[in-house]
């Protein structure tokens, strides 16, 4: 499908080419009274699909019957016309049928890459605390490595102003507690490493 086309949109092209055979009745009409009608309709479906796909011309030749003249042959427009109004429903509901499937797995696929990048994002910060300590986390106190965190935090571009916020005020409260000074900040290191790895530490 051409990606700069929104598959959203191009579904509800179609939603509304059912919606219009549906509305104006076309299959209970005979050649003379809807003829007119699904000419336009087929001619719009050729635009939405040239537009949408790189296989158009393929696509295109499933609306029109590849039907045999014979000289002297009598021909029942009206049976035609009715095969051809059905052809047409057929076929956009497989239509919309591969639409629906492609959005399904395009949102699909942003969720997942939305989780991994969350994953990388925080692996990264836990990963590169060291460098916004400025030398070997080791011989910092753990408030240091806190206010380090703090730090990393702010700078983040991923994170939201008001997530920053809430992430910063309860860092903050841990650091006021008298407790946490007295934390091997070793120990934490190696706990943070161990959880950015996905090893429970405890």
């Amino acid at each position: 499908m051409n990606p700069k086309i929104d598959p959203e949109v191009a579904l509800k092209k179609v939603n509304a080419f059912l919606n219009e055979i549906e509305e104006k009745k076309l299959l209970e009409k005979n050649y003379g009274e809807g003829s007119a009608d699904l000419k336009r309709i087929i001619k719009e479906i050729e635009g939405l699909l040239r537009a949408s796909f790189s296989d158009s011309r393929k696509r295109i030749a499933k609306y029109h019957y590849n039907r045999i003249r014979i000289s002297g042959m009598r021909i029942n427009f009206d049976l035609e016309y009715i095969e051809d109004v059905k052809l047409v429903v057929n076929n956009l509901l497989s239509l919309k049928s591969e639409l629906d499937l492609y959005i399904e797995s395009k949102n699909m696929q942003g969720v997942i890459d939305k989780e991994i990048s969350k994953s990388n994002t925080a692996k990264y910060y836990f990963e590169n605390i060291g460098n916004f300590a400025l030398g070997n986390i080791n011989n910092y106190n753990t408030i240091v490595y806190l206010n380090a965190l703090i730090k990393a935090i702010e700078e983040s571009d991923d994170i939201p102003r008001e997530e920053k916020k809430n992430l910063i005020d309860k860092i903050k409260n841990i650091v006021d507690n008298p407790y946490i000074a007295g934390v091997s900040s070793g120990l934490i290191l190696e706990a943070i490493k161990s959880v950015s790895m996905g090893i429970k530490p405890f």
